[in-house]
């Protein structure tokens, strides 16, 4: 997560370069397609019985497959549920991350920081309850792929949630970040071989709920989590400062 932060950092900076910077046109002449009222309440009845069919249409989907095993049927819903709520709540990594150096705004990054200390208290949970914790490599795979991830993000304008509703809204620029994701995980895929032997397997899987003891792993897990919220608070301080020099 630190490395990602880094990396959004890089990622702006370099959409500051002159090269990467698009000129801004502004003109006072109303557009003509919001000139049309009519027009625009009969795109919004369609667009509202469109949606309303689709709906019907994915739930009936998600009814057939628990008809072949209840844990797809389950993952469909799942899928339809995650996809409604990213959408209306605009939860968006590149947002959270880029807006740190930006703006100084912090409503995202503490919705998904809260939401990661859920997540830690539910996995613990599970993992009380018998659930098997899945554990991953310690290495320079996760430094890296943080990296790369923060500064992808904010030179492509979206994330792994972000370009997807952006793209079921219309915004085109974000269709092409999406098949640049599909192209990213398939080469990732076919090169894990090489890329995981040498940046992945060689380094430890780190399981602090085993190494630490369960009630420590999870307070240290916690802790993690609030010292992050607190450097988000005391970096968006940067601006209000700013701003105030600034009146």
């Amino acid at each position: 997560m630190l490395t990602t932060v880094v990396g959004a950092w890089i990622g702006v900076k370099l959409c500051l370069l002159p090269f990467l910077r698009t000129p801004l046109r502004l003109d006072t002449t109303p557009s003509s397609l919001f000139a049309d009222t009519a027009s625009l309440a009969r795109r919004a009845r369609l667009q509202n019985r469109l949606g309303l069919l689709i709906a019907i249409l994915v739930l009936g989907f998600a009814a057939s497959r628990f008809e072949t095993s209840l844990v797809l049927g389950l993952a469909v819903l799942f899928g339809i549920f995650f996809g409604a709520v990213i959408e209306r709540g605009q939860i968006c990594f590149t947002s959270a991350a880029r807006d740190l150096w930006t703006t100084g705004r912090t409503r995202i990054a503490y919705g998904i920081l809260l939401g990661m200390v859920v997540a830690c208290l539910g996995t613990f949970g599970a993992i009380a309850l018998g659930a098997a914790p899945k554990i991953f490599w310690m290495g320079p795979n996760a430094a890296l792929g943080g990296l790369l991830f923060g500064i992808g993000i904010v030179l492509a304008g979206g994330c792994e949630t972000g370009w997807m509703y952006r793209a079921m809204e219309g915004q085109v620029h974000f269709w092409v970040v999406g098949i640049g994701n599909v192209i990213d995980g398939t080469l990732v895929a076919i090169f894990w071989d090489e890329l995981g032997g040498a940046l992945a397997l060689p380094y430890p899987r780190i399981n602090l709920l085993e190494s630490l003891g369960a009630g420590t792993g999870l307070l240290l897990s916690l802790a993690g989590l609030i010292l992050a919220m607190l450097l988000v608070y005391l970096n968006a301080r940067r601006f209000t400062v700013r701003e105030g020099l600034a009146r």
